[in-house]
């Protein structure tokens, strides 16, 4: 397994590293935030005795320390680790309690998923891809940065549990964890489910109670966003050019292409037929 450091900054307990590793098996001590990005392929830790998977463009947020371990499968796995030290989260808790009552330490110190994989953060994963990119700053502010994006993303998955209508805070939680790994399954493979059904029945819900904490959570349904989504993945594919707009529709769930026809320029404002042909131009 080889292990390279690419930042340390000592005063803030702080340090990025990235690895790269073929059939591995290595012990781990994590900080008081310990952030695992895979950038390609599959590792997986163990964190206070559960084993959490964590896949390509998926990270793993571990609080409060502890030893654990990493096993690394016969497939090559690269990733990005980062340790953030007590010091840097307990700075950024007291800048942000300043302007938020909600900010409280324990945001930080207590794994608000019980450690579950938590749903990848919209500001932590900005972050994150910036930082497999190499386009993130190479200093002390890349680790201010990561805090506190995992901060307001903890703020506010907390303040979207509270409009589910389960009393119990744990209960919302864990609704709130399956609601957002839903979505985010769907997101990275959205021809995968075909209906909401099985998308809810996948992740442990029925159908009603799945639409219904959506809906409070989202504000959409699941419908309305597994058509959003497919309608965007339908101008890729139409756009790549070599396939009848019939199959594309197809594909995307439709059962004709006049349906499909209607739905695409309602999303996207032109026809499928006109991304097709702009496609054959520019080839």
């Amino acid at each position: 397994m080889a292990i390279r450091t690419l930042l340390n900054d000592a005063g803030l307990a702080s340090e990025l590293r990235v690895s790269r590793a073929v059939s591995a098996e290595l012990p781990l001590h994590y900080a008081a935030l310990s952030i695992k990005h895979v950038v390609q392929g599959e590792e997986r830790y163990r964190v206070r005795g559960r084993m959490l998977t964590v896949r390509t463009g998926e990270h793993l947020l571990i609080q409060g320390g502890g030893a654990g371990e990493v096993m690394i499968g016969r497939h090559e796995a690269r990733g990005i680790c980062v340790d953030i030290g007590a010091p840097l989260l307990a700075e950024a808790v007291r800048h942000h309690a300043r302007y938020d009552e909600r900010v409280e330490q324990r945001l930080l110190q207590e794994d608000f998923f019980d450690g579950e994989r938590a749903p990848s953060g919209r500001r932590t994963t900005a972050v994150l891809s910036a930082l497999s990119d190499g386009v993130a700053p190479m200093d002390a502010s890349l680790f201010q940065g990561l805090a506190e994006a995992v901060l307001l993303d903890r703020l506010e998955w907390h303040g979207l549990a509270q409009r589910l209508s389960a009393r119990k805070q744990g209960t919302q939680r864990e609704i709130l964890r399956k609601l957002f790994l839903a979505r985010e399954a769907f997101d990275r493979d959205p021809l995968a489910f075909p209906t909401a059904r099985e998308l809810a029945e996948a992740n442990g819900f029925s159908e009603f109670h799945f639409s219904r904490a959506f809906v409070s959570v989202f504000g959409t349904s699941p419908y309305a966003h597994m058509l959003q989504v497919r309608l965007t993945e339908a101008y890729r594919l139409l756009e790549q050019g070599g396939r009848p707009v019939a199959d594309v529709a197809l594909a995307c769930g439709f059962n004709d292409a006049a349906t499909f026809a209607r739905a695409f320029k309602r999303h996207h404002g032109r026809s499928p037929s006109s991304v097709t042909d702009r496609a054959r131009k520019v080839k």
